[in-house]
């Protein structure tokens, strides 16, 4: 019984859920608050997240595959009230945006769910 246990608890996670009422990203039970720009909201639906390099932001970063659009990036913002600036990206603070990348990065089949 311990070890199916512990075999549950090594799986990926699989799926993120963006909730734009209560402003966050959600992971099992873990909720971390995010940014976007209402202009550039992505739409409603299930997509699927890849970490690309981002020649925008320098580095490795969660990039959202949605069709017709490019470079849908998670990514750290300096405030939350900084939604203006983003054009479609999420954005998170960085010690939120840290444990989230962790996470995806042990996760080669994550899906984000838009709602």
């Amino acid at each position: 019984m311990k070890l199916l246990i512990l075999l549950l608890l090594a799986l990926p996670v699989s799926e993120l859920r963006l909730n734009r009422e209560t402003k966050q990203l959600a992971i099992n039970e873990t909720k971390y608050s995010i940014v976007e720009n209402p202009s550039y909201l992505i739409h409603t639906g299930t997509y699927k997240i890849i970490l690309t390099y981002s020649n925008k932001l320098k580095q490795i970063t969660p990039e959202i595959l949605v069709p017709g659009r490019e470079g849908i990036r998670i990514h750290v913002v300096k405030s939350l009230n900084a939604g203006y600036a983003l054009l479609g990206c999420v954005g998170m603070l960085r010690e939120d945006y840290d444990k989230l990348f962790e996470t995806i990065k042990a996760d080669k089949d994550l899906s984000i769910v838009v709602g």
